[in-house]
């Protein structure tokens, strides 16, 4: 057994598994909310591959009566601690999927990733993203809606707002830690827009040091932060991604007020609004 598990701890126990399935996607297809699942069009598979991963182009999801899915989509995440909290967030919020750029990005593999996920990356649907710019593309052309996530520009000390921060962000009334802001992109209240409740969409997440690469970022239709209150500047002026990214979600996810009650279509099977 020392031989086995390469004199790692094993306490009297080795168990042989195979490898996690990710499944390489192209790009995301229409969805429609009469149905529980949507298409992801798959990059060719090797035999073997086809027999971890399977062959199956449906991607389910729950729409709780009423929203589109969300899937999390991580680029340059290269600290396998943040890439295993992100994938325990991620879990536990309900993402329906976790899309990961094949190249520089933290393995899944690695043991650092499944011990500070706590076991989610056995229970989270993972694709594996080989052309990060054409999937972004190609989906944006069906209908999907990509959400960047990068750090806000910082208030003035007298919390006036700059043109490139909405006022929603400074409203009293605004209780969600969530920002929008212009760049090149569209500005929206983040706090009444409800993306989950309008069309299926992309989070985007870059990575700790450089962020969202600026190719990709581009491909991007709303920009979209966490606002803080610094009452003391010490050089902090972001969260670290893992801690960001739960935050989003937990927005994102958030079931509108405003939303109307969900009725049983019997002939679909699924959840729909009217």
């Amino acid at each position: 057994m020392d031989k086995i598990s390469e004199d790692r701890p094993h306490n009297g126990i080795v168990l042989e598994t195979s490898p996690l399935p990710f499944k390489p996607v192209e790009h995301f297809g229409p969805v429609t909310r009469l149905k529980p699942w949507f298409i992801a069009q798959l990059r060719g598979q090797s035999p073997e591959q086809k027999m971890i991963n399977g062959t199956d182009d449906r991607i389910r999801f729950e729409s709780h009566g009423w929203r589109y899915p969300i899937v999390l989509f991580l680029h340059n995440i290269t600290d396998s601690g943040n890439l295993g909290a992100i994938i325990r967030s991620a879990h536990y919020m309900g993402v329906d999927a976790i899309a990961m750029a094949t190249r520089n990005t933290a393995s899944v593999d690695d043991p650092v990733v499944i011990k500070a996920s706590a076991g989610a990356t056995e229970a989270t649907r993972i694709l594996q993203i080989p052309n990060p710019f054409k999937f972004l593309s190609d989906s944006g052309n069906n209908g999907w809606r990509v959400y960047a996530a990068e750090a806000p520009p910082p208030l003035a000390e007298n919390l006036s707002f700059t043109e490139d921060i909405t006022p929603a962000a400074l409203d009293a009334k605004n209780t969600s830690p969530l920002v929008s802001f212009r760049r090149t992109l569209p500005n929206i209240p983040v706090y009444n827009h409800n993306p989950l409740a309008r069309h299926p969409t992309i989070l985007m997440m870059g990575g700790e040091h450089s962020g969202i690469d600026a190719k990709l970022k581009t491909r991007a239709h709303y920009q979209v932060g966490v606002r803080g209150v610094q009452t003391l500047d010490v050089g902090v002026d972001s969260l670290n991604v893992s801690v960001a990214s739960a935050l989003i979600m937990l927005e994102m996810l958030k079931k509108p007020a405003n939303v109307k009650a969900a009725k049983k279509d019997p002939k679909a099977g699924a959840n729909f609004l009217f």
